[in-house]
């Protein structure tokens, strides 16, 4: 094949990139791992159906990245990835206790609108009579008075 493509990480994201890069002949596949006897078993079972299924790109699986010498791209779908997002909920839950209150608020003033919607008529009908704007200004009224009691 003219070009190389590095898979790092032979989990079923990894092997799906790898053999479906394979059955198209966009590239040689070399799927690394940290787990080299997996990466070397998923290859050798994509190179046995290459065959049946009619490609000829050559897939390669192990642990070592000698091999990912000289490849046109590099697909990471290792697990490693993961650590970063967990870094990230780690230091976004030092700020959820600050918004918290803000965000239930908002979900209550949004089930407030719902309420609002369903129990004054008037809107429904297009109009806003007298009765329907203190109700509404009674329902503001109470959402402001929850934000007073939030602080």
């Amino acid at each position: 094949m003219e070009y190389k493509v590095t898979v790092v990480g032979a989990g079923n994201v990894g092997a799906t990139t790898a053999q479906r890069i394979a059955e198209a002949e966009l590239a040689d596949v070399v799927m690394v791992d940290v787990l080299a006897d997996l990466a070397t078993g998923k290859a050798l079972d994509m190179m046995e159906a290459a065959p049946v299924l009619g490609f000829n790109a050559r897939i390669e699986g192990g642990g070592d990245y000698a091999p990912t010498a000289g490849s046109d791209i590099c697909v990471v779908t290792s697990g490693l990835a993961s650590a970063a997002g967990a870094a990230v909920a780690l230091v976004a839950v030092r700020f959820v206790p600050i918004i918290l209150p803000y965000c239930l608020a908002l979900a209550a003033a949004s089930f407030l609108y719902v309420a609002m919607a369903d129990l004054i008529p008037g809107l429904h009908r297009g109009r806003t009579d007298a009765h329907s704007l203190r109700q509404i200004v009674l329902i503001a009224f109470g959402v402001a008075t929850a934000f007073v009691f939030i602080r």
